[in-house]
């Protein structure tokens, strides 16, 4: 088993009126450490690997607006689109450990909500977003293979957000 522990993220995105919403890119970058116990006697595989991630990522949304009569400087969003990702992963294993491999390019779904929540005097704001993705492998070893009904990758991040006058 596995488990992700909290991690870092930062990133500048730029959205663009169009139709009904924005369409909204830019680039993120995201750090995360996941530590992995194998405890498989049957297959002898006994040990921890750890590993370090660094992404690069550029999502491509479209956001539609909520309730844009009833709470206009809320700005509510709801977001969908696609999130391509570049990885770099380094491992520490102690014990023995099953071959593994990572693939450096990454892409899948993401969805979202955001709003902003304060307005400032020199017409800035401030507010928040919730993203979920869900996207193609990055780790495969004998317990994580592309064959498997759930290989892929997935986050949900949320972070504050300021936008510039």
């Amino acid at each position: 088993n596995g488990a992700t522990r909290m991690g870092a993220n930062a990133g500048m995105h730029v959205n663009k009126p169009l139709k009904y919403g924005e369409i909204e890119s830019g680039l993120d970058y995201m750090y995360n450490f996941q530590t992995v116990t194998y405890a498989d006697q049957e297959n002898m595989y006994i040990g921890t690997r750890d590993l370090s991630e660094h992404q690069f990522m550029i999502p491509f949304t479209y956001n539609f607006g909520l309730f844009e009569k009833g709470l206009p400087d809320a700005e509510i969003q709801l977001k969908i689109g696609y999130l391509g990702q570049v990885n770099f992963v380094s491992c520490k294993g102690t014990g023995i450990l099953p071959d593994y491999s990572f693939n450096r390019f990454s892409n899948g779904g993401i969805f979202g909500i955001s709003a902003y929540s304060f307005s400032f005097s020199n017409g800035s704001k401030l507010g928040f977003y919730l993203d979920v993705y869900r996207g193609t492998w990055i780790y495969k070893d004998y317990y994580n293979q592309e064959c498997f009904e759930m290989p892929g990758s997935s986050f949900m991040k949320g972070r504050l957000k300021y936008r510039f006058k």
